[in-house]
């Protein structure tokens, strides 16, 4: 006990250390103490941190909400939620990572609303919005589904989606997916070609959820081509699981398409399954 004792006090001077090194009058002392709180979970930890995401310097800044993505406390969300919007690529980039260590719902509309960001930043987003998973969903779905909005930000939830789609079926959600699938078949018909397959990239990650609405567009559909990426989708995704005898069965209906495109995407899944 003496011995824990000790260590606690250690561990509390440490951290007083580090409390004074975050108001040094050099950025590298003040980040290098931000990236060393990180180990120290506590509310007093929290609390110094949070003030540091407002640090004038950019990489205490991102050295702080990398610390709290560390810590997982969620009493920081709002802070690191600020920094999305932050001025400079890096602090933005580990403030979506960090969001997605702590999948936190809370995060997913703030997430989604930056979805546009620079290249980097972007990768983290769409990762960091898989992680948080089935929260992300609907609002995903609903912006992939409007006409409306921006091809590009379309197509980049149509992305996320495949990340969550990924992440839930890991979880056991499956079967949550099928609501976000008729949304991606408005995807599928966009003119938008990297909307299109994006769309498809994820009705495929979904899998049997998506089994119907897919199907009906193979044989209602009156775009040949959305009837052959509909062939496609179901090539692709019955070819790794145990429903492949109920895709085989349509895609066998498919190759009576009346356009060769149609029939010759039948003939490739089949043999893919």
């Amino acid at each position: 006990m003496a011995a824990v004792r000790v260590l606690g006090k250690m561990d509390k001077i440490a951290r007083e250390v580090l409390f004074q090194a975050l108001s040094d009058e050099h950025w590298r002392v003040r980040a290098g103490a931000a990236v060393a709180l990180g180990s120290h979970a506590s509310d007093v930890v929290v609390n110094q941190l949070i003030l540091a995401t407002k640090d004038k310097h950019q990489a205490v800044r991102s050295a702080a909400v990398r610390s709290l993505g560390r810590i997982g406390n969620t009493k920081a969300t709002e802070s690191i939620v600020r920094a999305l919007q932050d001025s400079n690529q890096l602090v933005r980039k580990n403030a979506a990572k960090a969001l997605g260590i702590m999948k936190d719902a809370q995060a997913a509309l703030p997430l989604i609303s930056v979805l546009q960001d620079e290249d980097a930043v972007q990768r983290e987003v769409i990762a960091a919005l898989g992680q948080i998973g089935q929260p992300a969903l609907s609002p995903l779905a609903v912006i992939v589904a409007d006409d409306g909005v921006d091809s590009g930000l379309r197509r980049f939830a149509a992305e996320a989606l495949v990340k969550v789609a990924y992440k839930m079926g890991e979880r056991g959600q499956s079967a949550l997916l099928e609501k976000s699938a008729p949304s991606l078949m408005v995807g599928l018909r966009a003119e938008n070609g990297a909307l299109r397959k994006a769309s498809a990239d994820a009705l495929v990650m979904i899998g049997q959820p998506a089994f119907g609405v897919v199907g009906e567009a193979l044989f209602t559909d009156k775009n040949s081509a959305v009837r052959a990426e509909a062939a496609s989708i179901l090539g692709r995704s019955g070819a790794a699981k145990s429903w492949y005898a109920e895709a085989g069965d349509l895609l066998i209906v498919s190759l009576d398409d009346q356009v060769e495109s149609g029939r010759l995407m039948g003939q490739e899944s089949l043999v893919r399954i």
